[in-house]
């Protein structure tokens, strides 16, 4: 297969796409790169490929000159008969997809951020939708590198879920970017790095705000940029505001490294307050140096950071968080330093090691197009043998009339990357077709076990509750859970692994993005700062996001069938109760500040995404006539029994509505409208 690779510089391309040629070649493609002419194009051509120059301006904005760019790129790939092209960047993304128009050769546009047009909305954002919308349809998959991007395009119509695919961004050479032996410098001499072009949309003036904030009461704090400064992007820096800067002593200044190693290697942490990403190939490249990094929460940049674990987030646009990030490292010890660093080294080799991004576009290649299931046969996915080495997970999916969505759901499911998985697939006596495409699938997959009621369990919980005493004697490292409907992220359980494994936790969930058949999505944030108190009185978000140890799991299964033999009974919401008995029996409990799945919402769901008003309402129903102080006094006594039993720590036989406000709801509004409904606190069950 003759296979182009195209960017708006051959600088990208062989900084960033060169590994990725190698591999291809290796397998037997004959591969080029196209772009516009710069000084990398010899280093391409060294490295033994075909470059083709394409004539484009990065910063374009004539009618006529574009139109002109498209139609040269297309008698480009007409005349050297290219079988498939892979593209990069905003502008060789759209301008491929309209080229192509016509042709059939094999298309895979990668969205690596959507760039000016998407940080600050206006009317080009609404042409540059209907651009991506037109030119992508020439596309068989769209290859996104975070939740958030994929999000907006599926939500705006430019395409359907079922044509995107993830990848965890453009991934790192864990061989080339090793951990560092720097030994940290004591806090008031840390060196902070920024790397990245020099424009304002990258965070850079933050950055200098922010060291112009620290210097004062820090002065030998040291904050370097490492980028270019002569970009013809509208939101570069001024060279005259660089030089202020530079005069002022606030930061120093390097325009170019071919090798970022040694700077990367000289930093204490790395820092790119940027307003959106796809995923920052510069925090990758540190985080593979055992570099603690600091960056915004904002989509691509939060991919990379687990809050306080191997960094810090901060609001985007805001020099005084990060500022206040930056002195949460600062007062760091050396040690706190160095097992920062580690845990960012641990989060690169699980998710963004550079062999997952290769190895997804080689699948691609060879089966570009999404799988379509033929009537009456569902979807054959590949039966994958064990990876020696790699973590067991045993998925348990509890469906019920779900037919609709399941393949989707398996699918996301089967293909993830970094983990051996099994799934265990239970149906509740489902009066669809449920059942029996579950089977069509398990016979297809060895992986899928597939085991069915008589009659209805009645609600999720029961279904988990029944399907984790099932699981008891599983051999398997960690249990998940997972709904008939959803969307996951391909690394999502080996992500989960990681976060778990670096913060000692038994259990891990997440923020989800909520999506619903008309195109609208929102993203849920459930990581907010956990209480003392806090599972007495909430779940840590969707149990479709759990994953837990198989001592965890198995403790819950042994919970679930004691508390029935008493009497007593366990929660009616299972993730509720699966994070109250872990919390109550002195497990950790990590909550991921990113989403790792697209949550469905459609009319048969339990719960949903508990978002606007009609879901307030609801609350505030459930609030007045008692239901809800009904269940928490439930928890409290269960949580009591466990602790008891666990000798853990109890909670108080009487929450008062002082402890309901310091120590409740992870988020402040609603453990003070619980303290105000609750004038006399809250007690357990007798």
């Amino acid at each position: 297969m003759k296979i182009a690779i195209i960017a708006n510089s051959a600088w990208y391309l062989h900084n960033f796409r060169l590994n990725l040629a190698q591999e291809l070649q290796q397998a037997g493609h004959q591969v080029l790169f196209i772009s516009p002419m710069d000084a990398y194009v010899e280093k391409l051509q060294a490295a033994g490929f075909e470059h083709l120059n394409w004539a484009v301006a990065s910063a374009g904005m004539n009618p006529l000159a574009e139109l002109g760019s498209v139609w040269r790129l297309r008698k480009l790939l007409m005349h050297r008969q290219i079988d498939a092209l892979l593209a990069y960047t905003p502008k060789a993304n759209i301008y491929s997809g309209l080229a192509l128009w016509g042709q059939n050769t094999v298309f895979l546009p990668n969205i690596s951020g959507l760039g000016r047009a998407f940080i600050r909305p206006s009317a080009i954002t609404l042409l540059v939708v209907q651009l991506y919308r037109l030119a992508l349809r020439q596309a068989q998959r769209v290859i996104f590198q975070n939740m958030d991007d994929l999000g907006v395009f599926t939500a705006r119509g430019v395409i359907t879920r079922g044509r995107a695919v993830r990848v965890p961004g453009s991934g790192v050479d864990l061989r080339r970017f090793t951990p560092s032996g720097h030994l940290p410098g004591p806090g008031p001499q840390t060196h902070f790095l920024f790397v990245g072009r020099l424009l304002k949309d990258k965070g850079v003036v933050e950055f200098a705000e922010a060291a112009r904030l620290l210097k004062r009461e820090f002065p030998d704090l040291r904050f370097t940029l490492l980028g270019s400064s002569t970009s013809d992007n509208p939101t570069a820096v001024s060279a005259a505001q660089l030089r202020e800067w530079k005069a002022a002593g606030l930061v120093e200044h390097q325009e170019h490294l071919d090798d970022v190693r040694p700077l990367l290697d000289a930093a204490d942490c790395v820092v790119l307050p940027s307003y959106r990403e796809g995923v920052p190939r510069s925090l990758l490249e540190a985080a593979a140096m055992a570099k603690p990094l600091v960056t915004t929460d904002a989509p691509g940049c939060r991919d990379t950071v687990v809050d306080g674990d191997n960094g810090y987030l901060c609001q985007p646009r805001s020099a005084e968080s990060l500022a206040q990030a930056m002195r949460r490292f600062i007062m760091l010890d050396a040690d706190q330093r160095r097992s920062m660093g580690l845990r960012s080294r641990a989060l690169a080799e699980a998710v963004f090691d550079e062999r997952l991004v290769i190895n997804q576009y080689l699948r691609l290649l060879s089966h570009p197009t999404p799988p379509v299931a033929m009537p009456g046969a569902g979807i054959a996915a590949p039966v994958l043998h064990p990876v020696e080495g790699l973590p067991t997970v045993h998925v348990l999916l509890a469906a019920y009339c779900g037919e609709t969505w399941l393949d989707d759901q398996l699918d996301t499911l089967l293909s993830q990357q970094g983990v051996n998985l099994t799934v265990t697939a239970g149906d509740d006596a489902s009066s669809d077709g449920t059942l029996q495409a579950l089977r069509r699938r398990a016979a297809t997959d060895p992986r899928i076990t597939v085991t069915a009621s008589d009659k209805r369990l009645g609600s999720a919980a029961a279904h988990f509750y029944h399907l984790l005493k099932q699981a008891r004697h599983s051999t398997a490292d960690y249990i998940a859970l997972a709904d008939q409907d959803d969307v996951w992220e391909p690394n999502k359980l080996a992500r989960h692994i990681a976060l778990a494994r670096s913060q000692g936790a038994a259990g891990v969930s997440s923020d989800v993005i909520a999506f619903w058949p008309n195109g609208r999505s929102k993203y849920i944030r459930k990581s907010h700062p956990q209480r003392r108190w806090d599972h007495l009185l909430e779940p840590p978000g969707p149990g479709c996001t759990f994953l837990m140890t198989r001592a965890l799991a198995q403790e819950c299964a042994d919970w679930i069938e004691q508390l029935e033999r008493s009497g007593v009974g366990p929660l009616p919401k299972h993730d509720w109760f699966i994070y109250l008995v872990a919390r109550s029996s002195g497990y950790r409990w990590h909550v991921e500040n990113a989403s790792s799945m697209f949550y469905r919402q459609h009319p048969h769901n339990e719960v949903g995404a508990n978002a606007g008003p009609k879901a307030v309402l609801l609350r505030l129903h459930e609030l007045l006539r008692g239901g809800y102080h009904q269940q928490i006094r439930h928890a409290i006594r269960v949580s009591r029994i466990v602790a008891q039993q666990r000798k853990q720590p109890q909670p108080p036989a009487h929450l008062s509505a002082l402890q309901l406000l310091r120590h409740g709801r992870r988020r402040r509004h609603e453990a003070l409208i619980l303290a105000l409904f609750s004038p006399f606190g809250i007690r357990a069950d007798s």
